[in-house]
């Protein structure tokens, strides 16, 4: 079937024994060559039912896969100037990637665009009102940063070049320093019942020394003078652990 123009053509059934195509529409290509073979296969559906589209295809409205997937071919690095917000296959030298390209932020620290992974349920939102709505559980920003929106489980090993410590309220700090300091004096209190120590010796705080350097230095302060039993079993454990950070807090006391 050709079109009045001459610029396109429908192929319904085959007529060479190998030609496996049953329907198909051409289209001239325009940038043929003179002489050259000017008809390009756009569309086909072969004998088997496979379906094949060569070049750009727009789809407005869903695209549903009936117990099926999407194969993504391996190609090289597209160009610094294509269009954003693709997923492709990208292959270079024996490493295969899954790209998903969000567009580059355009100026400031960036964070405008996202790619974002999520689910349909029923949850507090940003301002604690639960509704009914799209939840983030992952965000990956233009600007590298990447947002948990929950619990993370991880069942090997984290490895990274730096670690940045949250923060935590006044309120919060008060509170763990009270009980981290608790523990202390808890501790300390049954150390005669264990064989081999001496009595007042500080041991069995497991890393008590790096939650203490979470909280603020008044908060520390401000529990130290509460409970002035616990000055003794806090310079031990400084004169054990960090025998050069004792030495200079002695020195900062008695200049200040």
């Amino acid at each position: 079937i050709n079109a009045a123009s001459g610029r396109a053509r429908v192929q319904l059934g085959n007529e060479l024994a190998d030609d496996l195509r049953r329907f198909v529409v051409f289209t001239r290509d325009e940038n043929a060559a003179q002489g050259s073979a000017s008809w390009l296969p756009r569309l086909e559906i072969d004998n088997l039912g496979e379906f094949s589209v060569r070049g750009d295809a727009n789809i407005n409205g869903n695209l549903i896969m009936s117990g099926g997937a999407i194969e993504f071919e391996a190609g090289t690095a597209r160009e610094s100037n294509a269009p954003p917000w693709n997923i492709y296959h990208h292959s270079q030298n024996g490493v295969e990637e899954l790209r998903i390209e969000m567009a580059a932020p355009q100026s400031g620290p960036g964070g405008n665009n996202r790619v974002v992974v999520g689910a349909w349920f029923k949850g507090p939102d940003e301002n604690g009102q639960v509704k009914e709505m799209f939840h983030p559980c992952l965000t990956i920003e233009d600007n590298g940063n990447v947002t948990v929106h929950g619990n993370l489980v991880v069942n090997g090993l984290i490895t990274a070049n730096s670690l940045k410590q949250g923060s935590l309220t006044e309120a919060a700090r008060n509170a763990s320093t009270s009980a981290v300091m608790s523990g202390i004096l808890a501790t300390s209190s049954r150390l005669p019942e264990i064989t081999g120590r001496q009595p007042g010796r500080l041991v069995a705080i497991s890393g008590a020394t790096s939650i203490l350097e979470t909280f603020s230095a008044e908060a520390i302060a401000d529990r130290l003078a509460a409970d002035p039993g616990s000055i003794n079993a806090f310079a031990e454990r400084m004169k054990e652990s960090h025998p050069n950070a004792a030495s200079s807090l002695i020195t900062a006391l008695s200049n200040a």
